[in-house]
C-alpha cells in the first residue's frame, strides 16, 4: 500500500499543470494581499484635490453653456458642493483635529448646500440662504477658536438637555399605557429632532429616544475620558461605529429573537457580533482596527476557498480517469494488488489534497503577508460570537484558523469524493472537474434558495446545509432549525457512502480489454 501511495504522489507532482496551478495560486496570494493594502489608497484617490477640481471646472463649463438644463444644473450643483466643502477643508492640516472634525460632521455639508441652492436658483429662500451664511461663519469661527475638547463637551451638554426633557415628559405621560407604538416613528439617530415633538410622542418612544440619547452621551464621556480627539482617525471611527450599533441594537430590545424572521435573526446577530468586535477593538492596547495578517487569516477561506477547490479538483478529476484514458492502467492492475486497493491508494492521495492545498495556501499568505503587513498581528486574538450563548470569546489566530479549518473538512471531503467518484465512474478528466464545480457551484446556489423554503421539512436533508460544521464548532446557529451534529455528522456520511460506494463497484468490476 506504501509503494502504491509514493507512486502516485510521484505522478501528481510529476504533472506541470500540478506545478503551473500552484504558481498561479502563489500569484493569486500575492495579488489578494497587494489589493487589500493598497485599498485605502486607491479610495481616497476618487476625492483628491485635483479630480475635485477637474470634476467642478467640467460641470461649471456644461452649467453655463445651457442654464436650463436640469441634468447640468444637478451636475454642477453636487460637483460645486464637493468643490467648495473641500476648499474649507484645504484650509486645515490632514491631520488636524478640525480637518477630521469637519469631514465627518454633516453640519459643514448642510449649509453649503443650502447657500448653493440658492446661488444656482435652485431654491429662492433668501432668508435660508443668509441664515445659513451666517451659520456657516460662526460655526467656522468655533472650530477655529476652541480646543475639540470644547467641541465635545458642548455637544455633551446639549444631549444632558434633551435627556432632561425627555425625563420631564416622561414624568407627564408615566400613567400612560402604550399600546399604540409605532418603530417607524423614533427611527432616528440621535433623538427627536425638536423639543416641541415630545408632546407627540408616545411613552415608549420617549424611553426609546432617551436610551439612544444616553447611548451617544456614553461615547462622548468616553472620548473625553481616554481623550481620543478627532484626529485620532481609527479610534475615533471605531468609537463611533460602536455607537451607532448600539442605536441599532435598541430597535431589538424588547422583541423575541426566537419569533424573529430568518432575515431578521441574520441582522441581529450581525450586529451583536460587530458589537463585540467593537467593544474588543476599543479595549485592545494595540490598534485593531488597521488591517494586519491575522484579518486575512480570520477571511482566509472567504479569500482562497476557490482556489483551494481547483487544486482538489485537478488531482481528483484526472487521477482515475487519466489512467484509462493513457491505457496505463493495464499495467497498473497487473501489480499484486488488488484493484480495491489500487482505487483506495488513488482516494487517499485525492484526499489528502485538501490538506496539501490548504497548507501551501497557508505558507504562502504567512510569508506574503508578513511582507505585507508584518508578523505582528499574530498574537491578536480573534472575536468569536456565539448566537446561542450570546457571548463572545477571544481566540488565538492560528487557533481560529485551525477550528474553521476543521469546520470546512465535511464540504472539501464531500467535493473531492464526487470529483473522484466521475473519474471512477466516467472516465473523463474534463466531465470530472466539471461535475466537481457543478456540485460546488450548484450547492451554494440551491443553498441560498432553499434557504427561503427553511419550514419545509424536507430541506434540512439538503448537503448545503449540512456540510458546514463551523456553527458547531464555534457555537453559533445553524442555517437552518431542525438540524444539530448529530445529525449533520448522519447526512455527510449518507451522502458520502453514495458517492463512494458506487465508484469503488464500477472500478471493481470495470472490462479494460478495448482499453
Amino acid at each position: 500500500m506504501i509503494n502504491l501511495l509514493k507512486n502516485e504522489y510521484i505522478k501528481v507532482f510529476k504533472k506541470k499543470g500540478i506545478i503551473i496551478l500552484l504558481i498561479i495560486m502563489s500569484a493569486f496570494a500575492l495579488l489578494t494581499n497587494f489589493l487589500i493594502k493598497s485599498i485605502d489608497s486607491m479610495m481616497s484617490f476618487a476625492d483628491n484635490d485635483t479630480y475635485i477640481e477637474q470634476d467642478y471646472k467640467y460641470a461649471k463649463e456644461d452649467y453655463e453653456k445651457d442654464k436650463k438644463n436640469i441634468e447640468a444644473r444637478d451636475w454642477y450643483l453636487s460637483t460645486k458642493n464637493r468643490y467648495d466643502i473641500n476648499v474649507i477643508l484645504k484650509k486645515y492640516d490632514k491631520d488636524s483635529w478640525q480637518r477630521a472634525y469637519l469631514e465627518d460632521n454633516s453640519t459643514l455639508y448642510s449649509y453649503v448646500e443650502k447657500i448653493n441652492n440658492y446661488e444656482v436658483k435652485v431654491t429662492d429662500n433668501k432668508a435660508e440662504y443668509e441664515m445659513a451664511k451666517k451659520s456657516l461663519d460662526e460655526f467656522l469661527k468655533k472650530i477655529d477658536s476652541h480646543d475639540w475638547k470644547d467641541i465635545v463637551k458642548e455637544e455633551k451638554e446639549n444631549i444632558i438637555l434633551q435627556i432632561k426633557s425627555i425625563d420631564e415628559a416622561i414624568d407627564k405621560k408615566s400613567s400612560i399605557t402604550d399600546s399604540n407604538y409605532s418603530e417607524s416613528r423614533i427611527d432616528k439617530y440621535n433623538g427627536v429632532e425638536s423639543f416641541d415633538e415630545l408632546e407627540s410622542l408616545s411613552l415608549k418612544e420617549l424611553k426609546f429616544n432617551k436610551k439612544s440619547l444616553e447611548i451617544t452621551l456614553k461615547r462622548l464621556n468616553r472620548q473625553l475620558d481616554e481623550d481620543i480627539s478627532f484626529a485620532d482617525r481609527e479610534k475615533y471611527n471605531q468609537l463611533t461605529s460602536f455607537e451607532l450599533v448600539q442605536q441599532q441594537l435598541l430597535n431589538y430590545e424588547d422583541k423575541n429573537i426566537d419569533k424573529l424572521s430568518n432575515e431578521e435573526k441574520s441582522q441581529y446577530y450581525e450586529l451583536r457580533e460587530e458589537y463585540f468586535k467593537l467593544e474588543y477593538s476599543l479595549n485592545s492596547p494595540s490598534n485593531a482596527n488597521t488591517v494586519g495578517l491575522s484579518d486575512i487569516l480570520e477571511t482566509f477561506y472567504d479569500n482562497y476557498l476557490l482556489m483551494i477547490v481547483i487544486f482538489i479538483f485537478m488531482i481528483a478529476g484526472p487521477i482515475v480517469s487519466q489512467e484509462f484514458n493513457k491505457g496505463t492502467i493495464k499495467l497498473l492492475l497487473v501489480k499484486p494488488y488488488s484493484r480495491s486497493k489500487i482505487l483506495l491508494s488513488k482516494y487517499i492521495v485525492a484526499l489528502s489534497s485538501i490538506l496539501m492545498a490548504i497548507i501551501f495556501m497557508l505558507i504562502i499568505q504567512l510569508i506574503i503577508g508578513g511582507l505585507f503587513f508584518g508578523f505582528s498581528s499574530l498574537s491578536d486574538k480573534i472575536v468569536v460570537y456565539s448566537s446561542i450563548t450570546d457571548s463572545a470569546q477571544y481566540i488565538n489566530v492560528l487557533k481560529y484558523f485551525v477550528l474553521i479549518s476543521v469546520a470546512i473538512l465535511p464540504r472539501l471531503i464531500i467535493l473531492a469524493t464526487l470529483t473522484f467518484a466521475a473519474s471512477s465512474i466516467i472516465n473523463n478528466t474534463a466531465v470530472s472537474i466539471i461535475t466537481g464545480f457543478v456540485g460546488y457551484m450548484g450547492t451554494n446556489i440551491l443553498t441560498l434558495l432553499l434557504e427561503q423554503m427553511s419550514k419545509k421539512a424536507w430541506v434540512k436533508f439538503f448537503i448545503g446545509f449540512n456540510w458546514d460544521f463551523k456553527p458547531y464548532i464555534l457555537k453559533t446557529k445553524p442555517l437552518i432549525s431542525g438540524i444539530d451534529f448529530k445529525f449533520s455528522v448522519m447526512i455527510c456520511i449518507i451522502y458520502f457512502l453514495i458517492l463512494i460506494i458506487p465508484a469503488f463497484i464500477v472500478f471493481k468490476h470495470k472490462d479494460i480489454k478495448n482499453i
